[in-house]
């Protein structure tokens, strides 16, 4: 009866052990796949590029991450009343051509569903070098206007942009999730349930 205890224990024992490794094994696939979708994970953020000392201005869609990003959706909402009120646009013209007068935007960007960013790729999704159209007078106040305290910048600072996309890696089925605005306190939001936390209560 004795003896029957202890191979019973050591049967325990034994099946505790082969538990414990297969646990082990089981996390540790877990940890490696984890590693290889962290290799290819991309991650775009937006910039808005507004000095005058910059040769060219405008919103730059960056990929910083490890991989490339491929578009699920792209919107944008003209100002924060529009967002809330679910009025998205997908086009940048002619829908918001007015509101970038009086510069002439030579990169007008629209992600279309299945567009790729590389990864390290930019690209300008409202972009220009900063030249005035020809205005209809010679005025000097005209041709000397600053894009930074321009109607345009102001315009583009209040732009809330939203985009989703995954990673093309396959084993990553995470969709992935960006909203800007320059106003925002923090301009790249990740997360959509995150609510937007504005600069000012005023839109210029």
């Amino acid at each position: 009866m004795k003896k029957l205890k202890v191979q019973l224990q050591e049967h325990i024992v034994d099946l505790a052990a082969l538990f414990v490794s297969i646990l082990a094994l089981v996390v540790s696939c877990s940890q490696q796949k984890d590693i290889q979708i962290a290799e290819y994970r991309p991650l775009l953020v937006i910039e808005f590029l507004k000095k005058d000392s910059e040769p060219h201005k405008g919103i730059v869609l960056k990929n910083v991450g490890l991989g490339p990003a491929l578009i699920q959706s792209f919107r944008y909402y003209k100002d924060e009343s529009a967002w809330k009120a679910h009025k998205p646009d997908t086009s940048w013209i002619p829908t918001y051509e007015s509101s970038l007068a009086p510069y002439t935007f030579q990169d007008l960007t629209v992600l279309e569903p299945n567009y790729v960013i590389g990864e390290n790729q930019s690209l300008f999704l409202l972009g220009t070098d900063g030249q005035l159209l020809q205005p209809a007078s010679d005025s000097a106040s005209t041709h000397n206007t600053s894009f930074f305290n321009s109607v345009t910048a102001h315009h583009l600072e209040s732009l809330i942009i939203e985009i989703e996309y995954k990673s093309i890696y396959a084993p990553d089925t995470q969709q992935y999730y960006l909203r800007f605005c320059e106003r925002f306190v923090a301009n790249n939001i990740f997360d959509p349930d995150m609510e937007n936390s504005y600069e000012s209560a005023s839109i210029r």
